[in-house]
């Protein structure tokens, strides 16, 4: 007598988005699917009367299906927003900083009374930028004083 081999249920060898579940017993190989013309072995015990040879497929897992699932779009928009938000939040805004423009500080070297950035926090600092305007009349009297920087005009407090 030849061995039979047990049966796959022809019934509904659904498509995309499912895949073949072996029942108890069965040593099937990788990628083993009877849509694709895998025989069962004969040496196979016969599967449980209610078994499911049909089930959804396992979701793929791990970063690239991750991704494909997500897309390309949103995953470089939310980078960039990261990114964003991580310089922000780590953007020193307080006035101690050196540098030009509005909130930085400025001293003047003696003897020639020549003026240098210099942090607000120094004992040193002797002025502040409030504001950057068009003319030297626009930082009005309650200004201490101003600078000229080509055609911006930077308006002056005393610090201290």
């Amino acid at each position: 007598m030849i061995p039979v081999a047990p049966p796959v249920p022809a019934t509904a060898a659904p498509g995309a988005g499912t895949s073949f579940q072996a029942p108890p017993g069965w040593d099937v190989p990788r990628g083993f699917d009877p849509r694709r013309g895998h025989l069962v072995d004969p040496a196979w015990p016969a599967a449980p009367a209610d078994w499911q040879f049909w089930g959804p497929s396992p979701r793929p897992r791990g970063f690239l299906p991750w991704v494909r699932r997500v897309g390309w779009g949103p995953l470089v928009l939310g980078t960039i927003l990261l990114l964003v938000v991580v310089a922000v939040a780590t953007t020193d805004d307080t006035t101690s900083s050196q540098g030009s423009g509005v909130g930085s500080c400025w001293s003047a070297q003696t003897p020639t009374s020549e003026y240098f950035s210099i942090e607000c926090d120094s004992p040193d600092a002797q002025y502040q930028v409030v504001s950057e305007v068009g003319s030297a009349e626009d930082c009005g009297t309650s200004s201490d004083g101003y600078f000229e920087v080509g055609d911006i005009v930077q308006c002056l407090r005393e610090v201290g």
